[in-house]
């Protein structure tokens, strides 16, 4: 069954997935798993070891901790220096409106509504809403432990991939297939990275106005906590759908108690894809 959603804001479509993101993360140099958008260390949450890297999510309107913000200003986008995000993200949340995939990444699957499509979304899918699952090149669109995550595989070749000592990162090569000891062998490579859940189609006014089950966001105001969404000049009422929408975003955004995606974060938590928690001892040796 769907999750509650948590709304991360609009998504901006000129942002880029960062070259660093692409780096792949694993918990020994013979686990057949790797992690994109991963980093070495969280100063604000005082984490040691891999963490997920929230600068490879599009900017949000969500609180971020403080070492995040000028990573987003620089797309134009202001945020909070309180902290407001737990780590693991589990999944995080969907970006609305959100009329295509940000750049870099590609419609690896799609819904609309909530019964049609070729995947199970993590998050609802309301009525009049059509949602697509955004995956770097080359990856699909895939579910683990109730978590969505893009997906694929690599098994020939040689892959540089990365590990955590503390805060810093330590890059080596990989060659696949690789021999490990006697008969064994790591023949190939899994590699998860985030999906970026894009929901575009106007939502139901009157469910919205009427605080009807089916919305279980909370709504908290951007212009005090986030300084991304402006007030409206007027704050009238309407009778139009978009037109209620549009107010609705313009004066708050939607935010979760619960959090989503997790990678290889905070030690014995490993995350796959916009993921589920899995123990370090998970991502084992083939």
């Amino acid at each position: 069954m769907p999750q509650e959603r948590t709304t991360l804001g609009p998504l901006v479509e000129s942002w880029q997935y960062p070259n660093r993101c692409r780096n792949l993360f694993v918990s020994c140099t013979t686990c057949s798993k790797a992690w994109q958008a991963q980093k070495c260390g969280d100063e604000d949450a005082e984490i040691e070891g891999v963490v997920d890297d929230i600068g490879c999510w599009p900017p949000t309107s969500m609180q971020l901790p403080s070492s995040y913000s000028t990573e987003y200003q620089r797309t134009g986008m202001q945020t909070s220096t309180t902290v407001g995000v737990s780590l693991p993200l589990k999944g995080w949340g969907i970006y609305y409106p959100a009329n295509q995939c940000p750049d870099g990444y590609n419609e690896a699957c799609w819904g609309e509504g909530p019964g049609t499509g070729d995947f199970d979304f993590q998050f609802s899918v309301y009525d009049n809403e059509r949602v697509k699952g955004c995956c770097p090149s080359g990856y699909t669109c895939a579910e683990a432990g109730g978590h969505q995550t893009c997906t694929s595989v690599t098994s020939k070749g040689e892959v540089q991939i990365a590990m955590c000592d503390g805060t810093s990162t330590i890059f080596s090569d990989l060659t696949l297939p690789a021999k490990i000891s006697g008969a064994r062998s790591l023949e190939a490579l899994t590699l998860y990275a985030p999906m970026i859940q894009a929901v575009s189609g106007e939502r139901d006014s009157g469910e919205l106005a009427s605080g009807s089950s089916r919305i279980e966001e909370k709504i908290v105001s951007a212009t005090s906590r986030a300084g991304v969404i402006s007030r409206p000049a007027s704050s009238s009422s309407t009778t139009s759908a978009s037109s209620t929408i549009s107010l609705i975003m313009l004066e708050t955004v939607w935010v979760s108690d619960s959090g989503s995606w997790s990678g290889l974060s905070r030690g014995a938590q490993a995350g796959i894809g916009v993921g589920t928690r899995v123990e370090w001892e998970y991502a084992n040796t083939a």
